[in-house]
């Protein structure tokens, strides 16, 4: 069986909201999973459908439905929780809305709260067979859409959750020529 392991850098604070109130907050995060597999997940199968973009609003590339499955064929993958470097410095963060003239909206504080770590470890795993001549087709799409990654969790287009990303597969020229072989037409 075969895996592969993503190293995850913060840098920025992030925030993977619980949907749970706490006290005097609006969100709280879920201190025993910090940074769930599923949202590594989503966020990678959000990079590798820019690579192989979805065909209609409903129906993703084949490869990206092979690789990070559907509902009616689970992944053969499995992503575990991110495991950070350190215990992390949990904080509270104020967001506000604003209405269409930029003003305050009434009502609109929220008190969320963030973690602050510099890294993590997340590893990928078969969980289920896979053609033996397809296994490094999926290694190198899963490879280089971690690599693409740039934001993870609520508020990554704001300035929380924005992370690099490297795995244990260190030649991405490889992954590359593997996801978009050239043709002798092309390579002349």
């Amino acid at each position: 069986m075969s895996s592969l392991t993503l190293a995850i850098t913060f840098n920025s604070p992030f925030r993977i909201g619980s949907g749970h109130a706490g006290s005097m907050l609006d969100d709280v995060l879920d201190r025993n999973r910090l940074l769930p597999g599923t949202s590594l997940k989503g966020v990678m199968r959000e990079a590798a459908r820019a690579m192989f973009p979805m065909l209609d609003e409903k129906t993703d590339h084949a490869l990206i439905r092979e690789v990070f499955g559907t509902t009616h064929n689970p992944s053969p993958w499995h992503w575990d929780d991110a495991e950070l470097g350190v215990t992390p410095e949990i904080r509270p963060q104020a967001r506000i809305a604003l209405d269409a003239r930029r003003r305050v909206q009434a009502g609109a504080l929220f008190v969320v709260e963030t973690a602050h770590a510099p890294d993590a470890t997340a590893t990928i795993w078969q969980q289920s067979p896979i053609d033996p001549s397809r296994v490094e087709t999926h290694l190198a799409l899963l490879s280089i859409s971690a690599r693409l990654v740039e934001g993870i969790g609520a508020d990554r287009r704001r300035g929380l959750g924005w992370v690099t990303i490297i795995t244990d597969r260190n030649e991405c020229g490889k992954d590359i020529a593997i996801l978009f072989p050239r043709t002798e037409d092309q390579a002349s």
